[in-house]
């Protein structure tokens, strides 16, 4: 903005010194005539040249010559860019509202909370629901103004509203920016010259830092993690997919989310059908399925039925079980703020000893089940869990498969433990085509330095839960497994239901199912991915 300045100071006075001296060279050429033609009044001619002469000088001479001028003529470097006398005192005001946010930038939220207390104190919005964004989110705005012939306003009500247009500011924030927001409308044409640029720049990196955007990506926070999207989004990936395939319709149960800079997941929200391409092969056969509907499970209240694994070996006691244990309760209660969205129901299996069975279970003494759907029960089950010994690992894994395996709804397996399989019945071969044949996402949690740990990132790419850091976590320490189960429910609450009719492959045929999801960013271009499943025909 200085450099804009001082580019203007100096085309206008440039532009007025140039000016008054040619102005002063004709007049002293007509005077020296005038005086030769008129020797009757030659004293007179003399007196006037002098004054002139001097008015001339003292006007070139004179630092705030170009106010002058501006207020006379609409001027400027390029032809049309109108220098309005007040832009100056405008721009310094900006600076002044920019060096405020800066200050600020060590408690963005604190300082947020200041601004809605001084500025909206007639409006109601709840902070907890607006997320954060500063420092990662500069770039876009500038996108749309160098690529963009649309006037742009400098500041103001009408810049809120072209960006609004871009759906680039959350409607909380909205309102905090018009209540703060009290630039003068000014429109000038964005022409890609540096000039404009500079000048729309004083308003819009204000707008960009007081709204915190988090539009480019529609993504939702994580929960209890409180993350904030960074940079710029890095690709798309699926998790907890399972595929249920019937008679005369499939249905395929996913969350999809967007890695930003750091490689963080956030599910992506507001999917529709025509977001997603699903193909059916089988023989020699390739077949585009048409979707008959894109639906987040949470407007269908669906049974939602999760097993939770935890390891109760030796190894586990003391901090590492305790820990285990509010972060599994912590993960109940987040899932059960959605209870109004699904149905959910939780079974327990703790495991250590050298053999495991359906018994192996906490029982509900109600119905003889082993499905909690209380909290507070499931929570005291979980109070209770005590340590005892060997770890059947892999016969946990395969005994959880196989209680989901005929259960309708969305069903997942989330498996705790911090080492090696001990004692199972069943070995990691079998247990790989046990998980290949069923449709069960299974979420490895690997505690400390565990062992196994390849073996379980592959069973949660093998059962479709994700990859590594998505679907699976290796080295967890004990304050990191609050935030991890805090992702995981989020990304289970935030899970579709994708409907298809199959394609017409024969009963009792093995399809292979390629799901093409792509998702148009505001300012980043496309992203797109592709997942497989396989199912069997019905």
């Amino acid at each position: 903005m200085v450099k804009y300045r001082e580019t203007i100071k100096n085309y206008i006075v440039n532009l007025s010194n140039e000016v008054i001296q040619i102005s002063i060279i004709v007049l002293c050429f007509g005077l020296f005539i005038s005086r030769t033609l008129f020797s009757s009044i030659r004293d007179s001619i003399d007196i006037l040249s002098i004054s002139l002469f001097c008015i001339g000088i003292f006007a070139l001479l004179k630092e705030n010559i170009k106010e002058l001028i501006a207020s006379i003529k609409e001027i400027g470097p390029h032809g049309g860019l109108k220098i309005p006398t007040s832009l100056e005192e405008d721009i310094d005001k900006a600076e002044d509202k920019l060096k405020t946010v800066i200050n600020n930038y060590g408690d963005s939220e604190e300082f947020y909370k200041n601004l809605v207390k001084e500025y909206t104190s007639s409006t109601m919005i709840d902070l907890s629901k607006i997320e954060f964004r500063i420092e990662e989110e500069l770039h876009s705005i500038a996108n749309i103004i160098n690529n963009t012939n649309r006037d742009i306003p400098i500041g103001g009500i009408k810049l809120i509203e072209f960006i609004e247009t871009f759906k680039s500011i959350d409607d909380d924030v909205t309102q905090v920016v018009r209540k703060y927001w009290e630039f003068k409308d000014t429109l000038l044409t964005i022409d890609n010259d540096y000039y404009s640029r500079s000048v729309a720049d004083s308003g819009i990196k204000i707008i960009r830092i007081l709204n915190s955007v988090k539009g480019k990506v529609r993504v939702n926070n994580q929960g209890l993690n409180e993350k904030t999207f960074s940079g710029i989004p890095k690709g798309i990936i699926s998790n907890n997919l399972q595929i249920s395939p019937k008679e005369d319709i499939v249905e395929l149960y996913t969350s999809i989310s967007v890695l930003d800079s750091n490689l963080n997941a956030f599910p992506l929200k507001e999917l529709k059908d025509e977001n997603f391409r699903i193909f059916e092969s089988y023989a020699k056969n390739k077949k585009r399925a048409k979707i008959s509907e894109v639906t987040p499970i949470s407007k269908l209240k669906i049974p939602l039925k999760i097993i939770i694994a935890i390891d109760v070996s030796p190894s586990m006691e003391g901090e590492r079980l305790e820990k285990a244990k509010l972060a599994t309760k912590r993960l109940i209660s987040q899932l059960n703020s959605y209870k109004d969205k699904f149905e959910l129901k939780v079974a327990t299996l703790p495991f250590s000893g050298e053999s495991l069975d359906r018994e192996s279970f906490i029982v509900n003494s109600k119905d003889n089940s082993i499905w909690f759907s209380e909290v507070e029960e499931i929570e005291n089950i979980i109070n209770k869990l005590e340590t005892s010994d060997c770890t059947p690992l892999w016969d946990a894994i395969n005994l959880s498969i196989e209680e989901l395996s005929e259960t309708d709804g969305y069903n997942l397996i989330l498996c705790l433990t911090d080492g090696g399989d001990t004692k199972s019945k069943i070995n990691y071969k079998n247990l790989l085509e046990t998980v290949n044949e069923h449709n069960i996402p299974i979420i490895n949690i690997g505690y400390g330095k565990a062992r196994n740990h390849d073996n379980l990132i592959e069973i949660s790419k093998r059962s479709s839960a994700g990859d590594s850091g998505y679907g699976s976590f290796m080295n967890v320490t004990p304050n990191k497994l609050p935030n991890i189960f805090s992702d995981v429910a989020n990304s289970i609450a935030h899970s579709y239901i994708i409907t298809w009719k199959p394609t017409g492959a024969p009963k009792g045929t093995d399809v292979k199912v390629l799901i093409t999801v792509e998702y148009e960013t505001e300012f980043h271009g496309q992203l797109r991915a592709k997942f497989e499943k396989q199912y069997t025909s019905k």
